[in-house]
């Protein structure tokens, strides 16, 4: 699946927890989150130099990044779900999530195991 094939799958199933996930339909969605965060952690670092930024945010801290984060939970969680659906693990693996670095790592791995079909 190509990039940008894969970033319309990522907004098509915004709230679709049942399926599969292809690995480069996941890491491409992945990567496309990553990037806008980053983009956006940029821009507002521009954007938090005027006389009013301390009044409404506070220093270091990213609106636009926390907005962007909100916007793409769900569909973030969507497609971790079937990716793991798909990676042949049951989707309650999620909440390993929740476990400082190990947990990450451990949903890295599982979502980099080839599909039960290939």
């Amino acid at each position: 699946m190509s990039f940008g094939a894969a970033i319309v799958a990522f907004w098509k199933g915004y709230a679709d927890f049942v399926g599969t996930a292809r690995r480069s339909e996941f890491w491409w969605a992945i990567l496309f989150t990553a990037l806008v965060s980053a983009g956006l952690s940029i821009v507002s670092g521009g954007l938090g130099d005027g006389p009013y930024s301390a009044a409404l945010l506070d220093p270091g801290d990213s609106w636009l990044v926390s907005l962007w984060s909100l916007i793409t939970l769900v569909p973030i969680l969507a497609v971790l779900v079937r990716r793991l659906r798909d990676a042949d693990y049951p989707w309650p693996f999620v909440f390993f999530g929740l476990i400082p670095v190990g947990g990450l790592v451990l949903l890295a791995i599982f979502c980099s195991r080839p599909s039960r079909t290939d």
